[in-house]
């Protein structure tokens, strides 16, 4: 999205949740087009449903060495099921996502390497994910189902690596009801990928979901 710009652009964002962000308006100098992240057109990201751009959108500008941990530690809370299983998110962006998680004999098979169920969650935590940053409220994102393909045995440390093109950050961002298939990679370290998946994911609003009731009702 192209936005013409004069003299400031407001820090959307910063005022509403500890982080990196930096508070109120941020001076730039500006000749001609300035490109914007759409994240950013949000108007208070403390009233998002969704956890997810918000998470994004408050570690975005910290420095590299913080920015993973940060966001871990929020999806972690997000997800708790992540943090059971031991899961870092590397990577965290509107059209790319990368979570990796270290081997350890809690997560092996009969054979001594990561279980089936761990190559799949890696892939369904990646995908999930940047889908779950474009999605808007009142729409979650629900997994309809998945294609896995087991290539060779994962030895040692486990990458999912899951993209959207812009166009389809776009469209999901755009549409309020609609469906993707996300692919994903899942390698350890350079080499041949262990898995190859397609996971198809579907948002839509949360009213037509059926979600259990809370404790409180």
């Amino acid at each position: 999205v192209l936005w013409m710009c004069t003299l400031l652009r407001y820090d959307i964002g910063a005022r509403y949740r500890p982080g990196c962000r930096r508070t109120g308006f941020r001076p730039n100098r500006l000749v001609g087009l300035l490109v914007v992240d759409p994240l950013t057109l949000v108007s208070d990201v403390s009233d998002m449903n969704n956890p997810f751009p918000r998470i994004y959108i408050t570690h975005r500008d910290c420095p590299e060495d913080e920015q993973a941990a940060r966001v871990t530690r929020d999806i972690h809370r997000a997800i708790p099921f992540t943090e059971t299983a031991g899961l870092t998110i590397e990577a965290y962006t509107p059209t790319r996502v990368v979570v990796a998680v270290d081997d350890r004999e809690a997560l092996h098979n009969h054979v001594g390497t990561p279980h089936a169920a761990v190559l799949s969650l890696l892939s369904e935590t990646a995908s999930g994910l940047v889908v779950a940053i474009n999605v808007r409220d009142p729409a979650l994102p629900i997994l309809r189902s998945m294609e896995v393909g087991f290539r060779r045995l994962g030895i040692g440390r486990l990458t999912a690596e899951a993209a959207l093109s812009e166009d389809e950050a776009e469209r999901i961002r755009n549409r309020p009801i609609g469906k993707i298939a996300v692919d994903v990679a899942v390698t350890t370290g350079n080499t041949a990928p262990s898995a190859e998946t397609t996971m198809h994911w579907a948002w839509l609003p949360q009213s037509k979901l059926s979600l259990p009731a809370s404790e409180n009702g």
